[in-house]
């Protein structure tokens, strides 16, 4: 009976420090960026592995994770596992159809969302809008 009570604290314990790391890098975002409601980044294509071009979903959520990850708290794990708190949903579009260089990107996540898109000069615009 003391064993399981033993067990069973631990799994609490690890449950209430795996959600502190997720608020840690929320916080810390927040903080690191000073972001009120909105703040805008940018991010140098060259130090992206993914294609605008072949594959804008990868390519936006390397961009975003670029940017969340740089804030303390918020870097990949010992594991791999990254310790951002948020799954990236994106959906890309031409805004002037037939002219690949208008795309731009919607990406929401638990911080909040995110439009992106490619200039001319290999520069990525990140602009980051928080839920309210």
């Amino acid at each position: 009976m003391k064993a399981i009570k033993v067990v069973l604290m631990l799994v609490f314990l690890q449950s209430i420090a795996s959600a502190s790391v997720s608020l840690d890098c929320y916080d810390s975002f927040f903080e690191n960026y000073q972001i009120l409601d909105s703040k805008s980044f940018v991010v140098h294509d060259d130090i992206l592995d993914a294609d605008f071009e072949e594959n804008p979903v990868s390519y936006v959520k390397e961009a975003i994770l670029n940017v969340v990850e740089k804030a303390p708290g918020c870097q990949k794990g010992s594991n791999g596992n990254k310790a951002v708190p948020m799954d990236l949903e994106v959906s890309c579009k031409e805004l002037v159809p037939g002219k690949s260089y208008s795309r731009s990107c919607f990406a929401e996540s638990s911080l909040g969302y995110f439009f992106v898109n490619q200039d001319m000069l290999g520069n990525v615009n990140v602009i980051f809008n928080r839920w309210d």
